[in-house]
């Protein structure tokens, strides 16, 4: 198992399991059925920070305010709620190597446009000529 996933499941339960194995008696009882990603055991307040401190970093990397990145990224969970325990482990990695990213097409609230008007997802894919799923 590679360091990071050791470093994850010595974070989510002490035990140094491999997460990664095929064995499941290698694998801690928060780890079996995941993927080796280790669920996660954040209280709401942990949640909220954690979105903050992802959204400021996000923020920071791309010259962009951390308020409106803690916006697109509640936003894209809640349209894609399979992704949640994965951001929970991961962070910025989810948006930077994983499937989706913050573009507000990705999410399901509503965003202030360039134009002055106040759009929702769906009204830029009609816009741009998508199907709006």
């Amino acid at each position: 198992m590679n360091n990071v996933a050791q470093e994850v499941c010595d974070q989510c339960c002490g035990t140094g399991c491999d997460g990664h194995s095929d064995d499941p008696s290698r694998q801690c009882f928060k780890c079996k059925g995941t993927g080796g990603i280790p669920k996660t055991t954040k209280t709401p307040t942990e949640v909220i920070q954690w979105i903050a401190e992802v959204a400021a970093a996000i923020g920071w990397q791309a010259g962009v305010g951390a308020t409106e990145t803690a916006g697109g990224i509640v936003s894209v969970l809640a349209a894609n709620p399979h992704l949640i325990e994965r951001f929970l482990t991961e962070g910025s990695g989810l948006f930077i190597d994983g499937p989706v990213n913050l573009d507000v097409v990705n999410g399901c609230l509503t965003y202030y446009a360039q134009t002055g008007e106040v759009l929702s997802p769906g009204e830029l894919h009609r816009r741009r000529g998508k199907t709006v799923q």
